[in-house]
């Protein structure tokens, strides 16, 4: 019975580390072809982030990758409109925007607490995050806003140090 303990506990602690971590689906080495446009998505250091919450992305519904506290990772699509969106594992709510790639050009996804969904779930708990996450369509834990491209080379930058 202890054995079946201790390994649901190492199990846990392995979640919570994998929940903690950068992870993307697509290699980071690789150079921007000319005709693709790159997403760089970008997340800084938080004190709302308390939690070690790792929010998925995901581009027109699919799964590209995951973004811890203080990182970013990039992914390379064909020219054309990318709904960008996050979820977060038993969380509510959902938030996204639309971005537009043009070839050989660059996009930054800044990925940001959501400062009303978190103060909202620590005052009403489950259900205060229930409200928040049900009073619009960009709810959830995490936002996300597009930079322009001066803002968000500097923030990729910032972060890369």
């Amino acid at each position: 019975m202890q054995s079946g303990l201790a390994r649901a506990v190492v199990f846990g602690i392995c979640l919570l580390l994998a929940a903690c971590s950068t992870t993307s689906l697509e290699s980071q080495i690789k150079t921007q072809e000319a005709r693709q446009g790159r997403i760089y998505f970008l997340r800084g250091n938080s004190l709302l982030a308390i939690g070690g919450f790792t929010p998925e992305i995901q581009i027109n519904g699919q799964k590209v990758g995951n973004l811890a506290n203080n990182s970013s990772f990039f992914i390379d699509r064909d020219p054309g409109s990318y709904k960008v969106s996050t979820e977060t594992t038993l969380d509510f709510g959902r938030y996204s925007v639309d971005v537009v790639l043009r070839p050989g050009g660059v996009a930054y996804v800044e990925l940001a607490p959501h400062a009303g969904h978190i103060i909202a779930s620590a005052i009403g708990g489950v259900a205060g995050g229930l409200i928040a996450a049900s009073t619009s369509n960009n709810s959830g834990r995490f936002t996300l806003a597009v930079l322009d491209e001066k803002a968000g080379a500097a923030m990729l930058q910032r972060l890369k140090q």
